[in-house]
């Protein structure tokens, strides 16, 4: 979002965005400290566009939850059907007893992800940390799948180097991407603001 102020000296707009300048970007001369101080109180108040993928991660969270919950249940509460691992079919006791700790995880995230999707939704500051472990946690099941039963995944190195390719550009999203830090930075003043306006009226 941005603020237009008009120059007192040429009247020209003057368009602030992440700051306010203190000269006219035209003349050249010195904008009055009261009108930097008001604009900046103006720029921080006005709420910032919230980015794409920020409004499509809670959709693609949430239909992580809708989808994995149930086949989970249905898969941990059905008795028939056939079960194989490595193309070699096993009984369903085999099969929950090498592999049971990957499917028992699959509803936790489940309720992870809905969780997360809600507080992106709703723009909590949590929300990011907790992005970030979840998809760590996605691709670092492989690797604790290979230490539980080598068969059943791909060697652990191939899972960090997984982890690492994935943590980093989700961390560098969060938390290094300028639009996505201005406008978790910007929500944050806007409720601080709010509540410090709100609380005067419940005395």
């Amino acid at each position: 979002m941005s603020v237009t102020l008009l120059c007192p000296k040429c009247r020209r707009p003057i368009v602030a965005t992440d700051s306010v300048p203190t000269t006219c970007l035209q003349c050249g001369s010195e904008l009055p400290s009261a009108l930097v101080t008001v604009t900046e109180e103006q720029l921080r108040r006005e709420p910032a566009t919230k980015p794409l993928l920020l409004r499509l991660l809670p959709l693609f969270l949430g239909l992580w939850a809708i989808v994995s919950l149930p086949l989970s249940l249905i898969f941990l509460l059905s008795s028939g059907g056939t079960y194989s691992i490595n193309d070699v079919q096993v009984t369903r006791e085999e099969f929950m007893r090498r592999a049971g700790d990957t499917v028992i995880a699959f509803p936790v995230l489940g309720v992870f992800a809905a969780l997360i999707a809600w507080g992106l939704y709703r723009d909590h500051p949590w929300a990011r940390q907790s992005a970030i472990a979840f998809f760590l946690v996605a691709v670092l099941a492989p690797a604790v799948m290979f230490a539980h039963d080598p068969q059943l995944s791909v060697p652990w190195p191939v899972s960090v180097l997984t982890a690492a390719l994935v943590g980093i550009p989700v961390g560098w999203y969060f938390y290094g991407k300028r639009s996505v830090v201005r406008y978790y930075a910007r929500n944050g003043a806007s409720r601080e603001t709010g509540i410090a306006h709100r609380r005067p009226n419940q005395r």
